[in-house]
């Protein structure tokens, strides 16, 4: 049986996960297709709270204009803002309707029941934009009109506003059950994640290397004519023709990435009739590991998948910043 409510949708490019209400999902007797779990750093907080969240299969469509409709993924969640949401006044709606424009917002239904996120947000906004005043502009978006802005508090002093919160996907298996670690350190220990196999111990990391280069940098600085000149922190003992051929991070990376291209047949085959397209241009080149020249330099490699390209739905692209330790 199909099942239909008119409410209220809050539009968030930052937030990183669509939402809606729980009484709105018993009401539509939505049900759970998975479940997916979130750590939640709100605003203050060094410790994130893990929460498991249903998930559930919501389709959207116009009030004004039934054939505008949007079908997407949303976490259910008993509340997503309590905050007052302020619509366009009595003035401002007057002005706009003698033009023949109706609002999408309606005041009779002021509880925000839905949070559409950054993964949606430029599918519903804008189409069409309008400065109204200082403060406020007119936006056509997917479902009609609406006012955007700041809206003055009738009043004095009194404002508005929206608490954000940023969402961290759980990643199992890496990610500890209880933390007590900072959030500099698990930011940290989460973007390391990306390197995992392919981290170079050689890389100094050493405190006291790290004041010396400073020292020898500050010392190298010269002020001519207004000017600020500094030197090259060139490495004396080092021959300065023996470049790092980074081979070892390069082959690193590619036994990381092989395992990835084996669970995506498509994907394996896309990107190996690329690599020999390359390969025919001249683009790169084959490699000989019983010539690993010190003058040469061992680029990584790895997909970028565009989905939504009409063109180049798969790019390659090359890492030619990474580097061994020292060099």
């Amino acid at each position: 049986m199909k099942r239909e409510n008119e409410d209220s949708m809050l539009t968030d490019s930052a937030a990183e996960r669509n939402f809606i209400r729980s009484d709105l999902v018993k009401k539509l007797k939505l049900k759970s297709i998975r479940k997916e779990t979130l750590y939640i750093y709100s605003f203050g907080i060094k410790i994130p709270q893990r929460i498991v969240y249903d998930v559930v299969d919501v389709r959207i469509q116009s009030l004004e204009n039934p054939r505008n409709s949007l079908q997407f993924e949303a976490l259910v969640t008993d509340t997503i803002t309590g905050s007052q949401i302020n619509f366009a006044d009595k003035v401002t709606r007057s002005s706009l309707e003698k033009r023949g424009i109706r609002l999408a917002d309606r005041e009779s239904v002021p509880d925000v029941q839905i949070l559409a996120g950054g993964e949606i947000f430029w599918v519903l906004q804008p189409q069409r934009i309008e400065k109204i005043n200082k403060h406020l502009f007119l936006t056509q978006t997917l479902f009609g009109y609406t006012v955007q802005g700041v809206t003055r508090s009738p009043r004095e002093g009194e404002s508005h506003s929206v608490l954000r919160v940023a969402a961290m996907p759980e990643v199992r298996g890496q990610l500890p059950e209880a933390c007590s670690c900072g959030l500099e350190e698990r930011l940290k220990s989460f973007f390391q994640l990306e390197s995992l196999g392919i981290y170079d111990s050689g890389v100094s990391d050493n405190r006291e290397e790290t004041e010396l280069m400073m020292q020898r940098f500050e010392g190298g600085l010269e002020l001519l004519k207004g000017r600020c000149f500094a030197d090259l922190l060139w490495k004396s003992e080092f021959d300065t023709r023996l470049l790092g051929s980074n081979f070892a991070v390069a082959l690193k990376r590619l036994e990381s990435l092989i395992p990835k291209l084996e669970k995506n047949k498509w994907l394996h085959q896309y990107y190996d009739s690329v690599l020999k397209e390359q390969l025919d241009l001249g683009v790169i080149e084959p490699c000989n590991l019983n010539d690993q020249n010190q003058n040469s330099y061992y680029m990584p490699h790895r997909p970028v998948v565009k989905e939504g390209s009409e063109t180049t739905k798969v790019r390659i692209v090359f890492d030619a910043s990474s580097k061994q330790g020292n060099f």
